[in-house]
């Protein structure tokens, strides 16, 4: 399977140059793998995290590194034209609806509520995660009077040391907890990978990049 974003040299058609945004961490190396793109030792750079930025001359076409959370806001503020990323960050930003056009078969995880042992949900004061607007949705949505405590990351640390009932965090392959004897309690949503653009965009960019040869999935 491969995904081929290249587009036509703006000499050519005067198109402008297609700014694809990829998530840094969970999913990078492989999400390069759908993306067909002229290589060279910037590329390789690039693909080793060494050279956030990688522009590809050829193709009339940037690749940036961001992290997960900011591909929303910057696809939303028409900073990019295509997130690649983790499907969570894109739930926890609700301001503007993006749209998801490809999932990719690759780092199956999901966000869970984990505690240090068994417990009923309806018996959490308190929930301590970084995903602040799907927290406070669990909350609602479970009727719970919890507090949330927000940190950015290490949250199983809250839960060692007694600073919250349960955390709202991704679980990959579940050793972590397994080692620390912890509980998955409850699982919120599964998440993949995926590419977005901007709901307005189908018309333009997703044309460009969906109805000609510039994406194709084979």
């Amino acid at each position: 399977m491969s995904i081929d974003l290249n587009t036509a040299g703006k000499n050519k058609t005067g198109e402008q140059m297609l700014t694809v945004a990829i998530g840094k961490g969970r999913g990078f190396e492989e999400s390069l793998h759908f993306i067909n793109t002229s290589t060279s030792e910037a590329y390789g750079s690039f693909a080793r995290g060494e050279l956030p930025v990688y522009t590809d001359e050829v193709n009339n076409m940037r690749l940036v590194k961001v992290r997960n959370k900011d591909l929303p806001w910057l696809l939303a503020k028409g900073h990019i034209d295509v997130a690649i990323g983790s499907s969570v960050w894109f739930v926890e930003f609700s301001q503007v609806k993006l749209k998801l056009v490809r999932e990719f078969p690759l780092l199956k995880c999901r966000l869970s509520v984990i505690a240090p042992r068994h417990l009923p949900v309806s018996s959490i004061t308190s929930i301590c995660s970084k995903f602040q607007t799907i927290a406070k949705q669990y909350i609602k949505d479970k009727k719970l009077s919890a507090n949330l405590l927000v940190m950015e990351g290490c949250h199983e640390v809250a839960l060692t040391l007694g600073m919250s009932d349960a955390i709202i965090d991704i679980i990959e392959t579940g050793k972590t907890i397994e080692r620390m004897k912890f509980v998955e309690v409850e699982c919120i949503q599964h998440i993949t990978h995926g590419l977005w653009i901007r709901e307005e965009d189908v018309g333009r960019v997703e044309k460009r990049i969906l109805q000609k040869e510039e994406l194709r999935i084979s």
